[in-house]
C-alpha cells in the first residue's frame, strides 16, 4: 500500500475478541507498524475500520495489515508459499482451534468417530513432523501462518496443568518451534510471558474467552479507545510550529499522597516471586509480621458468570486479557487468579482470585478495566486467622476451598 491509511481495529470483550486483537498487533508489529485496538460492548462483531472501507472477518482483517508491507513476505513469497500459508491458517482454525475446543468441552469423541485425545495428538504429530525438517512453517522465514498458529497454541504452552506439561515434552520440535516465535519481541510484547516450564525439554529438540452477558452490560458511549495507524511506516511529522505547546500538567495519584507505609510492595514482589517453589512459609514468616494493614487491603473478585465457563483454554484467555488490560495497577496492586474445577477436563471453571491493593479500597485503576465489573469484590478481614489462611491457600495451595470444584487447575499471578 503506498498510500496512508488509517485503521481502527474494534473487537468484542471476548475470548475471540481477545484473540484476534492479539493476532493483529502481533501481524503489525512484524509489519513494522503502531497497532492499538478498542472495544465495543453492544456489537459482537469484529471491525477493522479504514480509510477504504470497513472490512470485518478475522483472517481479512489480518491478511490485509500483512499485505501492507509485502516486502516482509508474512503472506509468503510467491504464489506457492501464498497457498501454504492459507493453508496452515486454514489448518489452524478447522483442526487446532476446534480440538481444542472439543477436548476443553470433554467430549469423549471427534465428528469422526476417533477420541478427541487421539485425534488431538494426531494433530500435533502433523504439526511435530513438519516442523523437524523446517524452522517455520513456511519457507525459510516467518509468516502469517506462524503467528496463527502459535497465538492459537499460546495456552497450551503457557498452562501448568500435567496434560499439557506432557504435550511439551512429546512434541519437541513443535516446542522448540512455539519457543522461536515466543522469543520475538513482536510477540513478546503482547501475549502472556511463557513460563519456564514451557522450555522443559526444548532444547533437546536443537536449534533447528467465553462470551460474557451480552444482556448486562451497559451499551459503550462510542467504540473505546483507538490509535491511529500510519500504513507508511513512518510516524506523522510534528508541526513546526515556533511555539511549543503547552505541557498540561501532571496530576499526582491518590495513591502516592497515602502515607509511607512500612511495608514496600515491591520488595514483597521481589522475594515471593523469587522463591522456588511458593510456599506458605513465606506468608507466615516474612509477609504477615510486616504486613501494614492500615496502608493496604486484601480483596476477592469472583467472577460472576463462571456457570458460563465450559472451555479451559478460553477461560484462560479471558484472565489473560483481563491481567493484560490491568497493567496501570502493576505498581500498587499484587494478586493471584486462579482457575478451580474438579479437575482440568471438567466444566464449568470457576474463576477466582486474591488482590492486594494499596489503600483501603479496590483502586481506580482496577476500576477502570472494562472486564472488573464481571466480577464481585469482597473486602477481606486480614485480622482473622482463618481470612489469612484462605489467602495463603489462594497463593499456593491446591484448592481455593473443601469442595471438589474447588481444585486449582490452573494459576496465573499479577506482579
Amino acid at each position: 500500500m503506498s498510500s496512508v491509511s488509517v485503521l481502527r481495529l474494534i473487537a468484542p470483550i471476548t475470548s475471540a475478541g481477545t484473540v484476534i486483537i492479539q493476532k493483529a498487533r502481533i501481524v503489525a508489529g512484524f509489519a513494522g507498524f503502531e497497532m492499538s485496538a478498542g472495544v465495543s460492548y453492544g456489537e459482537p462483531t469484529i471491525v477493522l475500520e479504514t480509510a477504504h472501507g470497513t472490512l470485518s472477518g478475522s483472517t481479512a482483517i489480518l491478511r490485509f495489515i500483512a499485505r501492507a508491507r509485502s516486502d516482509h513476505w508474512l503472506l509468503g513469497k510467491g504464489s506457492w508459499e501464498c497457498a501454504q500459508v492459507d493453508q496452515w491458517i486454514d489448518f489452524t482454525t478447522n483442526e487446532i482451534e476446534r480440538l481444542l475446543t472439543s477436548s476443553s468441552h470433554h467430549k469423549p469423541q471427534s465428528k469422526t468417530g476417533h477420541s478427541i485425545k487421539a485425534e488431538y495428538e494426531q494433530t500435533l504429530t502433523i504439526l511435530n513432523d513438519h516442523l523437524s525438517k523446517s524452522t517455520f512453517m513456511v519457507g525459510g522465514h516467518l509468516t502469517l501462518a506462524d503467528i496463527s498458529l502459535a497465538v492459537a497454541l499460546h495456552p497450551v504452552f503457557t498452562s501448568t496443568t500435567n496434560r499439557d506439561a506432557h504435550i511439551r515434552k512429546q512434541f519437541l520440535h513443535l516446542t522448540r518451534w512455539y519457543q522461536l516465535i515466543a522469543s520475538q519481541k513482536q510477540f513478546a510484547d503482547v501475549m502472556t510471558p511463557v513460563s519456564s516450564a514451557t522450555v522443559e525439554g526444548a532444547a533437546a529438540a536443537g536449534s533447528g474467552g467465553s462470551d460474557t452477558k451480552s444482556k448486562s452490560k451497559p451499551k459503550a458511549v462510542g467504540s473505546g479507545r483507538h490509535k491511529l495507524i500510519n500504513l507508511s511506516g513512518e510516524r506523522e511529522k510534528e508541526s513546526d510550529d515556533s511555539e511549543s505547546p503547552v505541557q498540561p500538567e501532571r496530576k499526582s495519584n491518590p495513591l502516592d499522597l497515602l502515607p509511607e507505609s512500612p511495608m514496600s510492595l515491591t520488595t514483597i514482589k521481589q522475594k515471593f516471586f523469587a522463591a522456588r517453589p511458593q510456599t506458605v512459609q513465606f506468608w507466615r514468616e516474612l509477609f504477615w509480621p510486616q504486613f501494614d494493614s492500615s496502608g493496604f487491603s486484601f480483596w476477592c473478585a469472583n467472577y460472576k458468570y463462571s456457570a458460563e465457563n465450559t472451555v479451559i483454554f478460553k477461560t484462560m484467555g479471558m484472565i489473560s486479557g483481563w491481567t493484560q488490560r490491568a497493567e496501570a495497577c502493576r505498581p500498587y496492586a499484587m494478586g493471584v487468579v486462579n482457575i478451580c474445577a474438579i479437575d482440568e477436563d471438567t466444566p464449568p471453571y470457576a474463576i477466582q482470585s486474591v488482590w492486594l491493593f494499596r489503600g483501603s479500597e479496590v483502586i481506580q485503576e482496577m476500576l477502570d478495566v472494562d472486564d472488573s465489573q464481571w466480577f464481585d469484590w469482597t473486602k477481606l478481614d486480614t485480622a482473622k486467622r482463618e481470612t489469612r489462611a484462605w489467602i495463603e491457600n489462594m497463593f499456593v495451595g491446591d484448592s481455593a476451598g473443601s469442595k471438589p470444584a474447588d481444585r486449582v487447575v490452573e494459576r496465573r499471578y499479577f506482579k
